[in-house]
């Protein structure tokens, strides 16, 4: 079982660190965001993962680690917080042309 001790910050956000290694210095979903980590490293996703705040022994939260990082929590004025699937971010399609381009407008090729 991996355990995931999570730190409050401002705003709803969290720290999420296993042991003394941090995960994620700033979340609003820390089991999620620490489970794609852990994904993203190697881990099984069929590993059990627990969320404890710091300090204490109660289970705030607990899945494996495959099934948490598929998810991510959206929240709308109609409806409260609930779990959706995760999508990552698409990625910025840049022209090759735009990649060496110098971006001061007086220092462009007439």
């Amino acid at each position: 079982m991996i355990t995931i001790h999570v730190t409050p910050l401002s705003g709803g956000y969290y720290a999420a660190c296993v042991d003394d290694r941090i995960l994620t210095k700033q979340t609003l979903t820390p089991l999620l965001t620490s489970a794609r980590v852990l994904l993203a490293e190697g881990f099984d996703p069929a590993s059990p993962i627990e969320m404890k705040r710091k300090g204490s022994d109660i289970v705030a939260l607990r899945s494996t680690i495959g099934s948490a990082a598929k998810l991510t929590v959206r929240e709308t004025a109609r409806a409260g917080p609930m779990f959706v699937r995760h999508a990552p971010p698409a990625l910025k399609v840049v022209a090759q042309d735009q990649v060496n381009r110098d971006p001061r407008p007086e220092l462009a090729p007439a």
